[in-house]
């Protein structure tokens, strides 16, 4: 008797060859599961809902480190308690009451919330080149200068950059509130230099607005006895109006000194760093910019059509073009994510890519990581539209670090580990519609409607009942052209697994039922067959709310009419 063994999956699913010329470690259907660093089939964790109506009265999916974030429309509400530990939920009031006010992208800077917004009417294509008032931006709830430049966004080197048509916009270093060209300022009179530490600025009422926190000031006429180190230098203020008409000039000591209430004037100095360049003078498949990701050290900025690599610096006049990828880019501006050792993987038009260093100079080359599956994805463009291919959400599962890719409702996971030599992609069905999806406190996240759901549930280690599928191609033996009798089918497993068979490749739904097994088989009895032909396919279910692993299989068979 012989007997073909499948040892692992490493290869995952793969839709590049017919089922029936598929290589025996392949899997042309791998739902609900995903391959572990063993190789192993193991049924992915349960989508959790989070109490009921969670997010009512809010928009949009946030987070920083810790805390996730939804938004309220010029209106107060008090988020519920999240009950995940070491994660808390907040609700954080938008000064803007559009009930067409929406978030198209968020990231974080100093540990707050940058978040852009849209008041385009649903269903309504969003401009190429919006108005301030169609694309509102706020930091810290607070709107800033940011508005009109752009859907997507990204911080990156004490600046957040952003894109609209042909321009990438960046913000003043260190201050995200700051977009637009500086305007002039002139000096005021200070009215005391106080003797403390630290050293504080009292200006009159009238003044105390032209200065904000963080921005320098140029302190001038102060005397030896003020101890202003350095003397009529340049400084970081901070803590504006706190008191009223006074601000800190940061970490100077004037204490030991003698208070100074005469001959001195502060300047405002214009934040640095704002400004703009336009891509398509660089190159003419830049005329639509769509999204941004941190390349390395470069910046990579994808437009429908090509990528170009820049070397940004916080001093514009640093700004340096590095490289331009043609004939490959995307249109899902959420759907770029930085991925392993500096790689990005986006979602181009034809699948999912990766822009990865070809060299030890990290020049940039594009590889076809997400070929196994670029059927499934432009079956997605042809049959769901290019609007829901669009919204398309790339993530990081922190826990075991695999990417996904997230569409509204089917998610394209990759388990990738160099290690073992495993590049895997599988499809999770989550069972509700994904409006945001976001990582926090190690933790994914995900909206639909009002409601919130988690991965993993409270504990990180909940299982629900869905439909896990597993479908193999159909094994020959190595010997397509001979017939063979099937006697018995083996397995490692963990769980509960219901076992499929079928023979006939030309009607592949037609399949017979071997059994039930919670167990496996190799030393307590063989599933047996009782089937004939020339190929077979094992397919593999589990629908309970247990864990489940499929380790490998093995099929038993004789050759009928072999070459003598």
């Amino acid at each position: 008797m012989a007997y073909e063994v499948v040892e692992n999956f490493a290869a995952g699913l793969d839709n590049r060859k017919s089922p029936l010329t598929a290589p025996g470690g392949t899997l042309t259907k791998l739902t609900n599961a995903a391959v572990n660093p063993g190789g192993e089939i193991e049924k992915r964790r349960a989508f959790i809902k989070l109490g009921t109506n969670m997010l009512a009265g809010t928009f949009g999916l946030a987070a920083t480190s810790s805390t996730l974030y939804a938004f309220t429309r010029a209106t107060t509400v008090v988020p519920p308690a999240l009950g995940i530990t070491g994660t808390t939920l907040a609700f954080q009031t938008i000064p803007n009451g559009d009930a067409n006010l929406v978030q198209t992208d968020f990231d974080t800077f100093d540990g707050k919330i940058y978040l852009a917004t849209s008041t385009v009417a649903a269903g309504t294509p969003l401009p190429v080149e919006p108005t301030a008032a169609q694309n509102p931006h706020y930091y810290d709830g607070v709107a800033t200068e940011g508005a009109g430049k752009g859907f997507y966004l990204r911080t990156y080197q004490s600046k957040v950059y952003s894109v609209t048509g042909r321009y990438l916009y960046f913000s003043a270093i260190n201050d995200p509130k700051l977009w637009n060209a500086p305007a002039t300022f002139t000096s005021v009179a200070v009215t005391s230099l106080s003797s403390s530490y630290p050293a504080r600025v009292t200006v009159a009422a009238a003044d105390i607005a032209k200065f904000k926190d963080g921005m320098y000031v140029t302190i001038a006429g102060a005397t030896a006895g003020g101890k202003l180190e350095p003397a009529n230098g340049s400084h970081v203020i901070s803590d504006v109006g706190t008191p009223a008409n006074t601000f800190t000039l940061t970490g100077i000591d004037t204490a030991g000194g003698t208070a100074q209430t005469t001959g001195l004037t502060a300047t405002p100095t214009p934040a640095l760093g704002r400004g703009y360049i336009n891509l398509s003078v660089q190159d003419s498949d830049s005329e639509r910019l769509t999204s941004l990701e941190v390349y390395y050290d470069k910046l990579a900025i994808f437009s429908t059509d090509a990528i170009q690599l820049w070397a940004v610096d916080p001093d514009p006049l640093q700004n340096a073009y590095v490289q331009l990828l043609r004939g490959t880019g995307t249109t899902a501006p959420r759907a770029t994510s930085q991925y392993g050792s500096g790689d990005v993987l986006y979602l181009d038009q034809s699948g999912i890519r990766s822009m990865k260093a070809k060299d030890s100079s990290n020049s940039a080359a594009v590889s076809d990581i997400g070929s196994p599956i670029d059927p499934l994805l432009t079956h997605i463009v042809h049959h769901e539209g290019q609007e829901y291919f669009n919204r398309a959400i790339a993530l990081l599962e922190p826990l075991v670090g695999r990417f996904w890719m997230v569409f509204k409702d089917i998610i394209y996971v990759l388990s990738y580990f160099p290690g073992p030599k495993i590049t895997a992609w599988s499809t999770y069905t989550p069972g509700f519609d994904i409006d945001y999806a976001v990582a926090c406190g190690g933790r994914l996240y995900f909206r639909s409607g009002d409601e919130l759901y988690i991965y993993g549930g409270v504990d990180g280690f909940d299982y629900d009942q869905c439909e896990v599928d597993v479908r193999l191609p159909y094994l020959n033996g190595k010997k397509p052209g001979n017939n063979k009798i099937y006697e018995a089918v083996d397995m490692s497993i963990e769980g509960e697994w219901h076992v499929h068979v079928s023979y006939d490749f030309n009607n592949p739904e037609n399949e017979e039922t071997v059994g039930t097994f919670a167990a496996s088989t190799w030393r307590d009895g063989r599933a047996e067959l009782s089937g004939y032909g020339s190929h077979i396919s094992l397919r593999f279910h589990n629908h309970d709310a247990e864990k489940a692993v499929l380790s490998n299989v093995a099929v038993h068979y004789q050759v009928v009419d072999d070459e003598q």
